[in-house]
């Protein structure tokens, strides 16, 4: 390769990685963005026959043809944080349960809160109002602390499983790769009198601000055990403890990765090894989608929507030091339609809605940013690797289908909810126990996230190689 090349090509990368930013694709899952399937240094993939040659670690180039990644995995998260960078319960993230808020808004057509919990609370916190009557505005109270009439939702979030990658080069310098697993998701309610922790007994009354002789009714009507599990079971959620286990979505690569050596020839700087990348991605969405009857419950993956994708970066593998990279990449997702898909119908509800509707939801794209470390055999076979991530997932678009002739709904306050941003760090040991088996131990820390959760993964994997 000619050296004038060299200064253009990785402009070009560079440029790329920038204007648009995984161990292989991001995920649409805010409790799971950017999983880990293996412990092996991420986009080198069958590279280390190759560049122990150029290193002069072996005599000759080996061209490996086949990986394959066995890695079980534990997740897990008992806080998060909020759009303002506060950290929250996992079920606050989106805001706290405003009981009261389930009083607004219009009802939608052909639906009726007669005989219900909310019917009967809108009568007689707003006598002589019926209970499909609209509550005017200049009768709507709440607080803007977020206290009176308002839930915290402590939760405790694990996922375990196993995950499995399969690496084939049939071509040098190309290749594919495909990623599966199994997973268990728990999601569970820590506060033990049914769930959720009444704010409203945390704060002192300022009467200027909120009625006190309201205060005993909302209690009584919309805060009570009884009451709050009456109300959720007629608005057709259940608030039980999530658990369940499935197969997660398969997701696929094509990449392209070649080594360039850079002052071979030239004493007064240093030699290294160039390795530009690009590689192509998919996700085919095979695992459970989010249960929309379950508050708490999860999606195994991006909720039933398909996903492309690109990455492209580049290694600067130093013979006497160690290993740099650089990468960006960009994910796009599909729409689909969802059944049950709650909403506000009035700006002041927030965490849980009174009614649901089938809308088709097209979610924001997922960039990526990244910067790698490698040290390569720094002691004997064992190497280790660190890795920082930053994600960004943009807005989603909601549209309703087939909305009622009324239609309360307001999909653009939830759309406005829908984006969030985390960065971890990734860091793995891999010890190689013969020519052609390499064991691993790998964790994910979190660093900070908005609208996401505080998630720390661990997992180990075994790496066979030919």
């Amino acid at each position: 390769m000619k050296k004038k090349f060299i200064p253009v090509l990785l402009a070009a990368l560079a440029l790329a990685v920038w204007h648009r930013t995984s161990m292989g694709i991001t995920m649409l899952t805010k409790n799971d963005p950017y999983p880990l399937y293996t412990t092996a240094y991420p986009y080198h993939y069958l590279l280390f026959g190759v560049t122990n040659y150029f290193k002069d670690i072996t005599d000759c180039v080996k061209i490996d043809r086949v990986s394959f990644h066995v890695t079980p995995f534990h997740q897990k998260a008992s806080r998060g944080r909020d759009f303002e960078g506060c950290i929250r319960f996992l079920g606050d993230l989106e805001g706290r349960w405003n009981m009261l808020g389930l009083l607004y808004g219009a009802v939608p057509t052909g639906q009726s809160l007669a005989g219900t919990q909310i019917g009967f609370a809108k009568q007689q916190i707003f006598p002589p109002l019926g209970p499909n009557d609209t509550v005017p505005v200049e009768n709507v109270l709440t607080d803007t602390g977020c206290h009176i009439g308002y839930f915290a939702v402590p939760l405790k979030y694990r996922k375990t499983g196993v995950r499995f990658e399969l690496d084939v080069q049939p071509f040098e310098d190309f290749g594919f790769t495909i990623q599966a697993g199994l997973a268990d998701i728990k999601q569970t309610q820590t506060c033990p009198c049914c769930g959720f922790i009444d704010l409203t007994p945390t704060v002192s009354l300022d009467d200027s601000i909120f009625p006190a002789a309201a205060v005993p009714v909302i209690e009584s009507l919309l805060m009570s055990c009884t009451a709050a599990t009456l109300t959720f079971s007629q608005i057709g959620l259940e608030t039980c403890d999530f658990e369940e286990d499935s197969v997660e979505d398969m997701r696929f690569f094509v990449w392209w990765r070649h080594v360039f050596e850079v002052n071979a020839n030239n004493c007064t700087y240093p030699y290294f090894l160039f390795i530009p990348f690009v590689q192509i991605e998919a996700t085919a969405p095979i695992a459970k989608t989010q249960n929309r009857r379950k508050a708490f419950a999860l999606p195994f993956g991006n909720d039933g929507h398909s996903s492309v994708g690109f990455t492209a970066g580049f290694h600067l593998d130093f013979k006497e030091t160690i290993e740099i990279g650089f990468f960006g990449g960009y994910t796009a997702f599909s729409s689909r339609t969802i059944d049950l898909y709650r909403l506000p119908t009035s700006p002041v509800q927030s965490g849980v809605f009174p009614f649901s509707t089938t809308a088709k939801v097209q979610p924001g794209h997922n960039s990526i940013f990244g910067v790698l470390f490698h040290a390569y055999r720094f002691l004997e076979r064992l190497s280790c690797w660190v890795e920082y991530d930053t994600i960004h997932h943009t807005e989603d678009k909601i549209t309703i289908e087939n909305p009622p002739a009324n239609n309360p709904f307001i999909p653009r306050q939830q759309e406005c909810l829908s984006k969030w941003r985390v960065q971890v760090l990734n860091t793995a040991f891999n010890y190689e126990i013969s020519p052609n088996l390499t064991l691993g131990l790998a964790a994910q820390w979190p660093i900070t996230q908005r609208n996401a959760y505080r998630s720390t993964t661990l997992a180990g994997s075994l790496i066979a190689t030919f």
